[in-house]
This record gives structure tokens, C-alpha cells and sequence, in this order.
């Protein structure tokens, strides 16, 4: 299991998002990150994509974790997240095998 983090902000709010990016508390052992992947492009927000992942039975906590982690950018103007799960194609697999039952 995984959650994608889609975060993004004005170019113009760099240094409070650097500012917030360098305040945020290290991640437990048991969710390991990959990213943050940045697209900058000239006269767009810069957005970010975090890979985290986790065993399964993390699930809730990790959500609520990371939840409170992206908290820390609340003073960035116009910062947005969306945090999504996802599984990898066993999980998926073994969810769709349940359901068709």
C-alpha cells in the first residue's frame, strides 16, 4: 500500500514553502518516502508528487501522519494537497478477487 501526496503552490510562495518543507518533522521508520518530485514550469504553480509507503496494516496511521505532516504548510497562500491510496497490482488483485465472490 502507498499514498501519492499531489501538492502544490504559487512560484511567488517558494520561500514559505521552503520554510515549511524544512520545519517538518522526521518520518517514522515504518513509512518510506520517495520524492518529493517537483515540475516547475514558467508562469504555472510548482507542483510536487511524494511517493509513501507502508505495510498495510499502517494504513490509518500513516494516513493521519502524513495528514498532520502536511499541516506544517497551512501558512503557504494557496498551497493545496490531495493524499490518495493506492495498491500495488497483489493488493489490487486480492481486493478484486474478494469482491467478485
Amino acid at each position: 500500500m502507498i499514498f501519492i501526496a499531489f501538492a502544490s503552490f504559487p512560484q511567488a510562495h517558494l520561500k514559505e514553502a521552503a520554510t515549511a518543507f524544512l520545519s517538518l518533522k522526521t518520518l517514522p521508520p515504518s513509512i518510506q518516502r520517495r520524492g518529493p518530485y517537483f515540475k516547475i514550469e514558467e508562469g504555472s504553480e510548482i507542483e510536487i508528487i511524494t511517493f509513501y509507503e507502508f505495510s498495510a496494516d499502517y494504513n490509518d496511521k500513516a494516513k493521519k501522519f502524513l495528514e498532520s505532516r502536511y499541516k506544517s504548510f497551512a501558512d503557504v497562500p494557496n498551497f493545496s494537497v490531495r493524499i490518495e491510496p493506492r495498491m500495488d497490482m497483489q493488493e489490487a488483485l486480492l481486493k478484486l478477487q474478494i469482491k467478485q465472490q
